[in-house]
């Protein structure tokens, strides 16, 4: 039957009033879409800037100069190396004398060839000291120090993973005036199979240019060969290097003379090997790649000895007549700081996302030990509180109200448990909110019992139906049970005694799960016991559940009218109500002996689609109730409980799925047993919190052996619909509550055993 009385209106019209006066509305909805509007704005606006930045990067990286060479046709760079090196692969010759180095072609033949020869620019009795590898913590700021007491200019050779490394270094060597030049990034030798590898010989010259012009402030024109010494016979690796390094028009240095620094250690040998009569001279020293300390005794004693021949002392721009180290354009200088922000981004991103796992591993571990704690000392304090209730007769009336929405499955099933109830004092009113199966007439049957009473009403949502239930409730406490549960004989009186204590508003039920009979529903119950009831069960001792659950808790009336019965402001009406009575002062408690079998989805599109409501609910709620965040006054409510969940656990459900994806990363590319470590820590943690919880729960922890699974396959169901709900609150849509379709396939009887009785 259709009732409508003037007292439901009324308590409507009030519950209407209470959301007036707060200007409330349904939480995050945004019909006109600017919140969705401006987020696709940013989100455009930063997704150019990336972009952007990593053309010009890739342009600073890949974009510079090429083509310097003369070549025959459409010769290419690996062409011309292929015709040089065609009679002599691994050693191939050089002609000429000189430090600068050139290929040019000859076409005085019937088919034109390539020579690759050494020559001067400028000549005369000069020394240029040229140095090596650096830069080094230990030996180039000795070097160049001494260097620049003695008012000798030099050029020093930088390695990239140097500079990255000692960036200081680098900045000081320009910084005294010194000469710098390219001498790859990493100073390594090619492999066979890299010998056409064209996208790494540049990235060994093109990168280590951005990096001295983003370190240093210098664009340098000068470059050498790492393995090219001052003989005339090179390598296949160093004519790859010197081709490309030309044809981007750099000027290629090699030397004339060698110290052999880099094999010696006796000061006195280096000075032999390092003086010469010659006219001109281009002196190969080290600063770095090694043990320097001989080259660093050894060079005063050359600076003395060239100086007292009558040389004169010059850079390598000095020989060649031509500034060779010159201030990089400001697009040049933006786009060598993208580059090497990219590369250190991509290099650094394991060792970056490190501290993740370490956080989200304390976190488990720290939430673990947190709750099993509170939950052990709440069930000492529940069991003196329990022996004080035992001896009083406290029974009052009360009244059970069943909310229920095309449940013709379940009703039936949930109304008998209600009235097998050890409980005699009760009165059962079932709600149902227009439904459009066979609810109504399969609860009408029950009528028969004058302790039954069924009402039908349009369809207002579960929150409606539980305040039309709460206006026909005429007694000081009710119990609300979903039409989807069914509860234990005991359940009602375990609710109703601890309200002998004027100060509760509400008990928390202990609800499992009914239908464990699926590998899904498995999960779930790992997940009630662990997650949710143990939950309750510490926050129950700091006066701070966030939720009374719908499917089975009991509630003071009184209380419940004073904060203005159920909002339809949340999704998560059950969890907002909680809230309201304890910033009104009420305290609330979890009576884990309380127990109901409630049916949980079967199907993943069920469980993705009840999972999105409570959580888009609870991140309703406590944005409702953000004020009472650090709220002086608010106990551990407002100080622990509320920040923990808003501040912590709610991104945290955003970022897990994140950190599972560079989980894969790291397993793949960086370390697998890091990963391995990581998780079996995990494991371990969660199973020893899992054997507290179900000892706790009074439940056989058999179905622990199925956490690891449950970690890797389950968990991703419940990514799906953490990412659902962000798009919602993102879009501000006005979100539908999202019924589950239950099969009424949970038998009470058949439960029983699953429980340890005590």
């Amino acid at each position: 039957m259709m009732v409508r009385s003037p007292a439901l209106t009324f308590f409507v019209l009030k519950n209407m009033k209470y959301r007036k006066n707060r200007k409330e509305k349904f939480v995050f909805y945004d019909p006109r879409g600017r919140r969705w509007s401006r987020i696709k704005t940013v989100f455009v606006f930063f997704s150019t800037v990336v972009i952007l930045s990593v053309f010009v990067g890739l342009a600073g990286l890949f974009g510079q100069k090429q083509n310097q060479l003369v070549k025959v046709g459409q010769d290419t760079n690996f062409d011309v190396i292929d015709q040089i090196s065609s009679k002599e692969k691994d050693v191939i010759r050089v002609g000429g004398q000189g430090t600068f180095v050139g290929i040019k072609t000859n076409a005085s033949d019937k088919e034109p060839h390539y020579d690759i020869d050494r020559f001067w620019v400028n000549q005369g009795k000069k020394i240029a000291l040229t140095f090596d590898d650096g830069p080094d913590p230990n030996y180039s700021l000795r070097i160049a120090e001494i260097l620049k007491r003695e008012g000798v200019p030099a050029t020093f050779f930088l390695v990239g993973q140097q500079v990255e490394h000692y960036p200081k270094i680098a900045k000081q060597i320009v910084a005294g005036c010194f000469e710098v030049g390219n001498h790859t990034f990493s100073h390594t030798d090619f492999e066979e199979k890299d010998y056409q590898n064209k996208t790494k010989i540049d990235f060994e010259i093109n990168f280590n240019q951005n990096l001295i012009q983003s370190t240093t402030g210098v664009k340098t024109k000068l470059f050498r060969d790492p393995y090219w010494g001052s003989d005339q016979n090179i390598s296949m690796y160093s004519l790859i290097l010197t081709t490309f390094a030309l044809d981007k028009g750099y000027k290629v240095s090699s030397p004339t003379l060698d110290s052999n620094d880099w094999q010696e250690r006796d000061p006195a040998k280096i000075f032999f090997y390092s003086t010469t009569n010659e006219d001109t001279v281009v002196l190969l020293l080290h600063d770095g790649g090694g043990d320097r300390e001989a080259t660093v005794r050894a060079l005063p004693s050359i600076i003395n000895y060239y100086r007292s021949h009558g040389y004169t002392f010059a850079n390598l721009s000095s020989l060649y007549g031509e500034k060779l180290n010159l201030a990089p354009s400001n697009l040049e200088d933006i786009s060598s700081n993208l580059v090497v922000n990219w590369y250190n981004l991509v290099k650094n991103f394991a060792r970056y996302i490190s501290p993740l796992f370490v956080a989200g591993l304390f976190f488990t571990i720290f939430y673990a030990g947190f709750v099993t704690c509170l939950s052990i000392f709440e069930t000492v304090r529940l069991a003196f509180l329990k022996r004080k209730l035992r001896q009083s007769n406290f029974a009052p009336a009360v009244s059970v109200v069943i909310p229920a929405y095309n449940e013709e499955k379940t009703i039936a099933k949930t109304i008998r448990s209600v009235l097998a109830s050890n409980y005699k004092r009760i009165k059962l009113l079932i709600v149902d909110d227009g439904s459009t199966d066979q609810t109504y007439n399969v609860a009408k049957r029950f009528e028969k019992d004058k302790r039954v009473k069924v009402f039908h009403k349009s369809n207002g949502g579960k929150f409606s139906a539980l305040n039309f239930g709460l206006e026909k409730v005429k007694t000081e406490i009710f119990v609300a049970v979903d039409a989807d549960t069914q509860i234990e004989p005991s359940a009602i009186e375990n609710l109703v005694k601890p309200f002998l204590d004027p100060t509760f508003a509400a008990v928390a039920g202990n609800v499992k799960v009914g239908n464990r009979n699926s590998l899904l529903g498995i999960f779930q119950s790992i997940e009630y016991t662990m997650n949710l009831n143990l939950e309750r069960n510490g926050y129950s001792l700091l006066n701070s559940i966030l939720v009374v659950p719908g499917a089975l808790g009991a509630w003071r009336s009184t209380a419940v009218r004073k904060v203005g019965g159920y909002s339809s402001l949340t999704l998560t009406e059950d969890a907002e109500l909680t809230l309201r009575l304890l910033r009104d002062g009420w305290r609330i408690l979890y009576e884990k002996e309380a127990i109901a079998f409630t049916e949980t989805p079967q199907t993943i599109r069920g469980l993705v689609d009840q999972r999105f409501r409570w959580t888009f609910g609870i991140i309703q709620t406590l944005f409702t109730h953000r004020d009472l965040l650090f709220k002086k006054g608010s106990s551990f409510l407002g100080i622990f409980v509320l920040p923990f969940a808003g501040l912590v656990q709610v991104p945290l459900m955003f970022l897990t799925p994140l950190m599972d994806l560079l989980a894969v990363y790291y397993l793949f590319f960086v370390s697998w047993s890091l990963v391995i470590f990581y998780f079996l820590i995990y494991l371990g943690v969660r199973v020893l919190l899992g054997l507290v919880a179900f000892g706790l729960g009074k439940e056989e922890p058999w179905v622990l052996i199925f956490m690891p699974l449950q970690r890797l396959v389950y968990q991703p169901i419940l990514y799906l619909s953490s990412y659902l709900v962000l798009t919602s609150l993102l879009k501000g849509n006005l979100v539908a509550w999202r019924k589950t379709e239950h099969r009424g396939d949970v038998v009470l009887d058949e439960l029983s055993p699953l429980v340890l009785r005590t």
